[in-house]
């Protein structure tokens, strides 16, 4: 966890930010103990807690456990709060936390993986709103099966418009706080064919503009 130590004739940050009793360090000294066994646990895993490498796992966590001290500290968390006041508040950070880590792991609006499903319907209106994809993508529909006359579940993503298959979330991302520490678990994808649906709909739309010229002509 790294060395502790206090500068000759100065005052002890540790001792400093926690202000409290000596019970009340050896239980802030105790939980980043914890931390630390969640991060190692999660860090060295096949997947690095979701980072590019187990170095970079660690060095997020411990910015994470930095920052989480100077919340703890704005929160008078072990000089103040009672042992119950304390659950409490942890209880509602980690519930933060792990929002927070899904989140920042979701495509951003209109790239690929994004959800283009489209909401419920508002009257007066018969179809919701959907969600637009950027320019580069499309709102493609896919199908577990060739067959299949329905998309999937979870299966209206944005997806490159030159593109004929994608991945599509079968298990959902989630979650789990271990002593304010968040682990991640990734997404299980199956990669399903899949076609635009805004392209079938203008598809539909330029056959029926020649079938009404042609009816006009006739």
């Amino acid at each position: 966890m790294g060395k502790l130590s206090c500068a000759a004739g100065g005052t002890c940050a540790t001792r400093a930010l926690l202000k409290g009793a000596l019970k009340d360090q050896v239980a802030a000294f105790t939980f980043a103990g914890s931390y630390y066994a969640a991060m190692k646990k999660d860090c060295e895993l096949a997947t690095f807690g979701g980072a590019a490498t187990k170095a970079a796992c660690i060095t997020a966590g411990y910015a994470k456990l930095t920052a989480m001290g100077t919340a703890m500290a704005a929160a008078d968390f072990y000089s103040v709060k009672t042992a119950a006041a304390r659950t409490t508040w942890s209880t509602a950070q980690d519930v933060i936390n792990v929002a927070a880590a899904i989140a920042a792991k979701a495509p951003a609006a209109g790239t690929v993986g994004f959800s283009c499903a489209a909401a419920a319907a508002v009257a007066p209106a018969t179809v919701g709103v959907r969600p637009a994809c950027a320019a580069a993508n499309c709102c493609m529909g896919y199908k577990a099966l060739p067959a299949d006359t329905a998309n999937s579940a979870n299966g209206e993503l944005c997806q490159l418009k030159t593109l004929l298959k994608g991945k599509v979330v079968t298990t959902a991302a989630s979650a789990k706080a271990t002593s304010c520490y968040v682990a991640f678990t990734a997404a299980v994808t199956a990669e399903q064919d899949g076609a635009c649906i805004e392209g079938a709909v203008r598809t539909a739309s330029a056959a029926l503009s020649v079938l009404a010229a042609a009816y006009m002509m006739a």
